[in-house]
């Protein structure tokens, strides 16, 4: 253990019980850790009057806006100490690069453990004990297990790579099957290994990006061909487009799988999680909600208030997150989701409405230079 609060984080995100109170007594140590030594985020959180000495429930935990890792780094610890680098992809200033700024954001961490341990369990609970365990057994056989991102030697500062990494190996440890090479998808190679599960009838489980399955079908298309998966199969999709692809709603999209592979909608699942946390969220279906795990909490904020919306309103995903010990606890993201009981369905993206959480960066960033 790197840190004296991870063995009693690991335990309480491996707690199937974990009771409100254990959470939101354990959410303020680290809030108290964090604001000791991670600087730019003390500075922040006295900006806003935000100490150890006035906050007193996990509610008031100052969120950093998501943007603030590509301006600070983020750590509470020396960079001597980084274990890990996760990088963002970047794409925001790509086009009109500045010397000496970040063109991504960055997440730094001492250690893995907390990250794996999160990511793991979050799976097992997902698909093992959760309520689609039917893709569980899918999960243990290297041979139905496909991946359709790139591997960790092509892209080791991803943290979706490296997310799968993880899970191919704890999950198939004689080896899951990935189909990329130089920096590319093998199409023939994918055709190839999908037209055997069908002659052998064997279900397979495939896991990919929004914009490589849109690559896939429109692969497919182009050859006039479709494939119907034997009954059984699963598909995963993760992350967003960034400009990779053609864009597609997500009904367009669970409906293109359907279509393309024959894979109902309740075997269609997203993972909703980004490089800035430890967590993931996982939902069924073009319509499902996403479920939050016990050692995290979702608000949707109203930007312009700063209040959380009511059920059945929209507003901005705010994450606190236990597993983020070592960079910080709540971060403000700018995706939209409507709150729907103790669930959310995700809406996506926006820029329109990110200006509330811009506002915040600002301030971040005045602070640092004027006490730099």
């Amino acid at each position: 253990m790197s840190n004296p609060l991870d063995a009693r984080i690991v335990a309480a995100i491996q707690d199937d019980n974990l009771s409100v109170g254990g959470f939101a007594g354990l959410a303020l140590e680290i809030f108290f850790y964090q604001f000791e030594f991670n600087l730019p985020y003390r500075r922040y959180c006295e900006s806003l009057g935000a100490t150890p000495l006035t906050v007193k429930f996990w509610e008031d935990i100052p969120a950093v806006p998501q943007q603030a890792f590509k301006d600070f780094d983020l750590r509470c610890f020396p960079p001597e100490l980084v274990f890990k680098e996760f990088h963002t992809s970047g794409t925001t200033n790509a086009s009109d690069p500045k010397p000496g700024i970040r063109q991504c954001g960055v997440h730094f961490l001492d250690t893995l453990e907390l990250y794996e341990v999160s990511l793991l369990e979050g799976w097992h609970r997902t698909f093992e004990r959760g309520l689609f365990q039917g893709a569980w057994p899918l999960l243990k056989s290297p041979e139905t297990f496909i991946l359709l991102v790139p591997p960790v030697s092509d892209a080791p500062h991803s943290s979706l790579s490296h997310m799968m990494h993880v899970v191919s190996n704890y999950f198939a440890p004689k080896g899951s099957r990935a189909f990329w090479k130089e920096g590319q998808l093998e199409f023939q190679r994918i055709v190839d290994a999908l037209h055997m599960a069908c002659d052998f009838n064997d279900p397979v489980f495939i896991i990919g990006t929004a914009f490589t399955f849109v690559h896939l079908i429109d692969e497919l298309h182009r050859r006039g061909e479709k494939i119907v998966l034997p009954e059984g199969s699963f598909i995963l999709e993760t992350g967003g487009y960034k400009g990779r692809s053609r864009e597609l709603t997500k009904a367009e999209l669970y409906s293109a799988l359907t279509t393309t592979f024959g894979v109902p909608d309740n075997h269609l699942f997203n993972e909703y999680g980004m490089t800035e946390l430890g967590v993931q969220f996982y939902a069924c279906g073009a319509k499902g909600l996403h479920t939050v795990p016990p050692w995290a909490r979702v608000q949707l904020m109203n930007p312009s208030t700063g209040k959380e919306v009511a059920n059945g309103e929209t507003g901005l995903v705010r994450v606190c997150d236990l597993s983020n010990r070592g960079s910080v606890l709540s971060i403000q993201t700018e995706d939209a989701a409507v709150r729907q009981g103790a669930g959310f369905q995700l809406l996506g993206r926006v820029s329109a409405s990110s200006r509330g959480c811009s506002i915040a960066a600002d301030d971040l960033l005045k602070m640092q230079r004027g006490q730099s």
